[in-house]
């Protein structure tokens, strides 16, 4: 003789409990309904925990002008013509294998870059993007300014090889070079900028530098 009789459905915490009555009395799913619902509740404070200190940091670019970012010892006052300043730059870059991409110089800008081998590690190679600007300060004064990204890459060669029943490699029948992007940014570092106007002053102090006119 069955002696489980249903009792009326009640409101608790948000959820329809149904609770079953035995012969020993007692309710026998109220109990888990409840485990579940809060298990529920704290999954989701978990997830809005993780959303909420996500959105609590502000993306560094925000910063890109603030006076922390600014790139030391990339900007200087040249004793020079502006037409003479531009021809050496354009020939420092030359000389240093970087590739001119444009040379406008109504709008007094050089953009150029060039592609270097690690010396240490040949599977490595840096892709340097350059903006040269001028500005005549008057009385043969002219103020330049480099600013340099730079793009380092990692070269790995692999093998093809040929399989016995698609599973098996047993010799390899090709190679394929594949890159991946290691690190992107902008050049910080002031020993670079300084390279460029050690070699502008020391070609513009040489007289004997054909195209550069007093």
């Amino acid at each position: 003789m069955n002696l489980e009789k249903e009792v009326p459905l009640r409101m608790k915490e948000g959820f329809v409990l149904i609770e079953n009555s035995s012969a020993e009395g007692g309710p026998t799913s109220g109990s888990q309904g409840v485990g579940s619902f809060f298990l529920y509740r704290a999954l989701i404070f978990l997830v809005g925990l993780v959303f909420l200190s996500g959105c609590g940091s502000e993306p560094s670019y925000r910063q890109a002008f603030n006076s922390s970012e600014q790139i030391q010892g990339n900007t200087e006052s040249i004793s020079s013509s502006e037409d003479r300043t531009w021809a050496a730059s354009l020939r420092v870059l030359s000389q240093q294998g970087f590739m001119v991409r444009s040379a406008d110089k109504a709008n007094a800008i050089i953009l150029a870059d060039r592609e270097m081998t690690d010396q240490n590690d040949k599977d490595i190679s840096y892709q340097i993007t350059s903006t040269v600007t001028f500005v005549p300060l008057g009385q043969g004064i002219t103020q330049v300014s480099l600013a340099a990204n730079q793009t380092t890459e990692l070269h790995r060669k692999e093998y093809v090889w040929w399989h016995l029943l698609w599973l098996i490699p047993l010799f390899p029948i090709g190679s394929e070079y594949n890159s991946v992007v290691t690190q992107r940014g902008t050049v910080q570092n002031p020993e670079f900028y300084a390279g460029f106007f050690d070699n502008l002053k020391v070609l513009l102090k040489d007289k004997t530098a054909n195209g550069i006119k007093k």
